[in-house]
This record gives structure tokens, sequence and C-alpha cells, in this order.
């Protein structure tokens, strides 16, 4: 989050919506994931959620920016 924010970055609420989701398809069906069993589910998961909070934090780092 910091990383991205350094660089200028920004994010929506649409955003912090879809990039889990999106990076939950990504892993478990483009990247078949799903041939994993249960442990590649929860990997895919796991991952989504790191996703999620990495772009909450960047709101937040923005929106404090702008207080």
């Amino acid at each position: 989050s910091e990383q991205a924010y350094n660089r200028g970055k920004k994010t929506n609420w649409l955003g912090i919506w879809f990039r889990p989701k999106w990076k939950f398809f990504r892993d478990f069906i483009i990247k078949r994931g799903f041939l994993d069993g249960y442990p590649g589910y929860t990997i895919c998961r796991i991952s989504a959620f790191a996703t999620y909070l990495k772009y909450i934090k960047l709101r937040e780092l923005n929106k404090n920016e702008k207080e």
C-alpha cells in the first residue's frame, strides 16, 4: 500500500470491491488453483483478502493526505 501510495496511485470503492474478486478469479480459475483442491481454494481466498486489505490501506492513506 505504501509503495502504491508513494507512486501516487489512488483507488475508489469500486476498485476495493472489484480487485479482490478479480484476484480470486484469476488465481483460482485462470491460473488453475482449483486443481490443488481445498488448499488451492484457501490460498486464493487469503490472497484475495490480502488484496482487499492493500486497497483499503491505500484508500486510508489517500484519505489522510486530504485531511
